[in-house]
């Protein structure tokens, strides 16, 4: 994962994430990552969105590994994770609240 995800690094925001299985995408999670901080200000995890995909614990593991054993148990064909930086620039939406 970590060599083609493209996540990023210094931002905050949402990440989700489709399963393709028998010709359908089915939603299968929906995550957030960052803070905004009582200033107004954004308060980053240490490799953004991108470490949050990979590096964050699901089902007691990485996701690296999770996923990966979770696409082989059920026979998943794809993952397709898209995310969004939600306060930047142009946005000011709290990650846990688009979440």
């Amino acid at each position: 994962m970590k060599s083609v995800c493209n996540a990023s690094i210094d931002g905050i925001g949402v990440y989700v994430v489709d399963a393709f299985k028998d010709r359908k995408n089915e939603l299968v999670y929906i995550g957030s990552s960052g803070k905004i901080l009582q200033n107004g200000k954004k308060k980053i995890r240490i490799g953004g969105i991108a470490d949050r995909i990979i590096n964050g614990e699901q089902f007691r593991e990485p996701r690296r590994k999770s996923w990966k054993s979770k696409i082989i148990t059920e026979d998943i064909e794809a993952l397709d994770i898209y995310w969004y930086e939600t306060f930047d620039k142009k946005n000011n939406d709290f990650p846990n609240t688009i979440k």
